[in-house]
């Protein structure tokens, strides 16, 4: 698996892709290698503007697409007639969106997509705390309500005794 600090050159041949890291001087330079399809030859192997995913394209017809620290972002279907000879990953503000620009637009749906389950999970578990915390409140103040009704019925007794030991008084007078 390459790292963030590596110098990295994607290549490719038969059927595989490899990167290499070339700050390497002894030793293996391969620092990860895939094959996107099996006995597909992959004729194009190429950096995003970032340097962070690798695109190939091939016989297979896809266009392939990998994390320089080996984590697959996915595989799309080529449109069109060629034999995915060449990926073209350049932005033209002034033309219609590349098939490029539809990839990343589809990659950051799908990252985004699983951002907004998360967040949709988080609201979720947010909303059933919050039920949980009313009904518990709810359970308190009913309680309380009784026990203050319960005080309230009491002092209303101690009231009307003291209204009728109030008139025996004012009788005996």
């Amino acid at each position: 698996m390459a790292t963030s600090g590596e110098s990295l050159l994607a290549a490719c041949g038969g059927d595989t892709v490899k990167l290499f890291d070339v700050s390497v001087e002894t030793g293996d330079p391969c620092a990860f290698h895939y094959t996107p399809t099996s006995s597909c030859q992959v004729n194009c192997a190429k950096w995003n503007h970032t340097n962070l995913v690798v695109a190939s394209a091939g016989e297979d017809r896809k266009i392939s697409l990998w994390m320089k620290n080996g984590q697959t972002v996915g595989a799309v279907p080529q449109s069109g007639n060629d034999a995915g000879d060449y990926v073209d990953l350049d932005y033209n503000p002034q033309g219609p969106p590349s098939f490029a620009l539809q990839l990343v637009q589809r990659t950051l749906e799908e990252s985004l997509g699983s951002v907004q389950r998360a967040i949709h999970e988080d609201v979720q578990n947010l909303h059933l705390e919050l039920l949980r915390q009313f009904h518990i409140q709810q359970t308190e103040m009913g309680s309380l309500m009784n026990s203050v009704l319960e005080k309230q019925s009491d002092l209303m007794k101690e009231v009307k005794a003291l209204r009728r030991e109030n008139e025996q008084l004012r009788q005996l007078l």
